[in-house]
């Protein structure tokens, strides 16, 4: 038991005694008499004094006759106050001898009763609103700490996927070039596949662009969701196009609202009649010995598709992407075929 809650429950379970009880009132009773005798002497002499010198009258005021206009006014003021009181919490009319009156000081947020009682109320209810304020605070920065630790986890989910990705993909690489079972075109290919599974947001929107530089053209070498006629049609110079600017500029970037009326690098989609699916769009310059043999293009068809962390997490499958076009140009070199 916790002795703190425990002495005052005792307390007020055992009380005073009643001979204590009644003490207590005589003692009460006794002071005020005397308090109030010394006060209304002090008053009857100073009221004399003040009525012979000044007003020139020889009237004289006594003991009795102070407490009879103390109690007057006291009595007038405790019944007004009760009056009022009565006017404020009741529903009820004002009644005079004549007529019943509407009662205008109705006040909802009255609670009658004593005034210690109310003063106990007024900081009870002060309490009661810092206390509420607090747990506003409190589960606003729950919901907050909430929402980081949704984060984190997504995050490490991303972590997750990117590690199993990872080792499936050197593994099925490291088998292909060892046994010649698997061809360097489906590697790619599972490459493009799992890179969309380590992007932070959606991923079932995205489709992926996988060009190469040829006879200084950037030419599509793979893709995933991507038609055929944008396989065999779609080439970009450098410097034009998006895959073209991070060709020219040798560095990734990405844009989350595309723009085709204004950016020059999506004019001709605007020009054209070609319908506008994507409004998201990442690209990464495969590069090797500072050049740039080709760019990894991953488009969304939502807006805000992409952020900083996603741009981390494709340069391993980029990287991935560079070594399996390189070692397929070793082998067409060697004689071989590049599947």
């Amino acid at each position: 038991m916790n002795p703190e809650t425990e002495t005052p429950k005792r307390e007020l379970k055992e009380g005073l005694s009643p001979p204590i009880k009644i003490l207590c009132y005589i003692a009460a009773l006794f002071l005020m008499s005397l308090m109030l005798y010394i006060f209304s002497t002090f008053i009857a002499s100073t009221t004399n004094l003040f009525f012979k010198r000044i007003i020139g009258s020889d009237r004289q005021f006594n003991f009795f006759d102070v407490i009879a206009v103390v109690g007057a006014l006291y009595m007038i003021i405790s019944l007004s106050y009760k009056l009022g009181n009565y006017w404020r919490s009741s529903d009820s009319e004002i009644g005079t001898s004549v007529t019943n009156l509407p009662n205008p000081f109705r006040d909802p947020s009255f609670k009658r009763g004593s005034i210690m009682l109310k003063r106990d109320y007024w900081k009870l209810e002060k309490r009661y609103d810092v206390n509420i304020k607090l747990t506003r605070d409190l589960n606003n920065k729950y919901e907050k700490v909430l929402d980081q630790i949704d984060k984190f986890k997504l995050r490490l989910n991303v972590l997750l996927r990117h590690h199993e990705n990872a080792s499936r993909l050197i593994e099925s690489l490291a088998y292909t070039i060892q046994t010649n079972d698997y061809s360097l075109s489906k590697v790619l290919n599972d490459t493009l596949s799992e890179c969309i599974t380590v992007l932070e947001r959606d991923q079932s929107d995205k489709s992926i662009s996988l060009f190469e530089v040829e006879d200084n053209k950037l030419v599509i070498r793979d893709g995933v969701r991507i038609n055929a006629e944008s396989v065999v049609k779609r080439s970009f110079c450098h410097g034009e196009g998006f895959a073209g600017f991070v060709w020219e500029k040798g560095r990734a970037d990405y844009i989350n609202e595309i723009d085709y009326e204004d950016d020059a690098r999506f004019n001709s989609f605007y020009q054209s009649s070609e319908r506008k699916r994507y409004r998201s769009i990442m690209g990464i310059p495969l590069i090797v010995n500072e050049n740039t043999i080709g760019v990894l293009c991953i488009q969304s068809e939502s807006t805000y598709g992409f952020c900083k962390d996603d741009l981390r997490s494709l340069e391993f499958y980029a990287h991935l992407c560079t070594l399996i076009m390189i070692y397929g140009k070793i082998k067409l070199r060697e004689g071989g075929s590049e599947e």
